[in-house]
């Protein structure tokens, strides 16, 4: 009996022991075995605690971890903690630490990153803010010059992905620079073929979709990418044909049809007529002997 008092004894003096050097081992450590950054969106605090737990991998030593929550903007740090006890084997312990500085300003710049993207969502882009990134000498002002030019299009998503860096270049290189490449790349990958819409001085619109980004290392620059999304571009309630112009019609003012006229000719059908004064016109486009043709021509009064 005594000997079992004894040998209890000496099993809770050693708990104590490992537990003191638990204790010290977390708050006296300076160097990081290990460190990170991950999105937890929407997460419960138990759900932030096993995620960190998880992320700290099988290794044994100390992790911090840093989990994001987006919806929220919050971010929260966990300090991960794996030991080996030859008496009584492998811990794992995690409680909530403090969030350094540097991941303070890099989740701020994540945040203003994503709000900007989700404001570009919700609001379309006038082209005359865009006119200025597009190359020298190109004029694309309106949707019809895109639905039959690949390279328009291109030109185009080039532009947009100049204005958002003058927007929020900063902001991203931020993330990078605080939070690392990864977790910028994990945020986009959430927010991949969120569609931004065109508005044209003439009316007309064309929508791109956020395609992903793009690391420059030379540089240390990050580029965002976007594609246009094909078939898209309208005019009023009009959808703008691309590829074959094959049995398309419409009926409208002389503006609205030299609009449609101009399209048809980027996409390089065969066009015959001019809408002109201020009566209604009709187009019609069929296919004869293999040739797509658009015919323009004057609607009875």
């Amino acid at each position: 009996m005594e000997h079992n008092k004894i040998k209890d004894n000496f099993k809770m003096l050693s708990l104590i022991r490992n537990t003191i050097v638990l204790s010290l081992i977390f708050f006296s450590f300076n160097t990081l075995s290990n460190e990170q950054s991950s999105l937890c969106d929407k997460c419960s605090d138990s759900q932030m605690k096993r995620k960190a737990i998880n992320l700290s991998g099988s290794t044994f030593g100390k992790s911090s971890i840093n989990l994001i929550d987006l919806s929220n903007k919050k971010v929260i740090n966990y300090q991960v903690l794996k030991v080996r006890d030859p008496e009584f084997g492998s811990f794992t312990y995690a409680i909530k630490g403090n969030v350094s500085p540097e991941t303070e300003a890099g989740s701020k710049n994540l945040f203003d990153v994503v709000d900007g993207i989700k404001d570009l969502v919700n609001t379309p882009i006038e082209y005359n803010e865009l006119a200025p990134y597009i190359e020298r000498g190109k004029v694309i002002d309106s949707a019809h010059k895109l639905s039959g030019s690949d390279y328009n299009k291109a030109l185009l998503g080039k532009a947009l992905s100049l204005y958002l860096d003058e927007i929020h270049g900063d902001s991203t290189q931020g993330v990078v620079t605080f939070l690392g490449q990864n977790l910028l790349n994990s945020v986009i990958n959430v927010m991949e073929g969120s569609s931004f819409t065109i508005v044209f001085n003439d009316g007309s619109k064309y929508d791109y979709k956020l395609k992903g980004l793009h690391f420059n290392i030379s540089s240390k620059t990050v580029i965002f990418e976007f594609e246009a999304i094909r078939y898209s571009g309208k005019d009023g309630d009009v959808t703008i044909p691309e590829g074959s112009w094959n049995g398309f019609g419409i009926i409208g003012d002389a503006p609205t049809i030299n609009r449609f006229k101009e399209s048809a000719y980027f996409s390089g059908m065969i066009i015959t007529g001019t809408a002109i004064g201020r009566q209604s016109w009709g187009m019609e486009c069929n296919k004869v002997g293999g040739i797509e043709k658009c015919i323009i021509f004057p609607m009875q009064e």
